[in-house]
């Protein structure tokens, strides 16, 4: 989910020169098939900048070594288990 954000912002800044342009149809706050929560604090999105997070409702947050993701207009991707370690692996390969 964060990544397909990520690129829907990127073609939206080619498009218009700004990640916080209204024409882009990101999903910002939404739960999406249960597993996470979509929620940039206000600011999270600029015109030259973004941090897309995601963090586990219902039954995912069982899976307590990959709680919480993020990922930013830089591609940098960060994801923190339970006790708020980082864990890359959980971005996979």
């Amino acid at each position: 989910l964060l990544s397909t954000d990520s690129q829907i912002l990127e073609r939206c800044y080619t498009q218009y020169f700004a990640y916080n342009n209204a024409n882009c149809p990101v999903l910002l706050s939404s739960t999406q098939y249960g597993y996470y929560t979509l929620t940039p604090p206000t600011g999270s999105v600029s015109a030259t900048s973004y941090v897309l997070r995601a963090v586990a409702v219902g039954n995912q947050t069982k899976d307590t070594d990959c709680e919480k993701f993020s990922i930013d207009q830089t591609g940098n991707r960060t994801a923190t288990n339970q006790a708020g370690a980082s864990n890359p692996s959980c971005w996979g390969s």
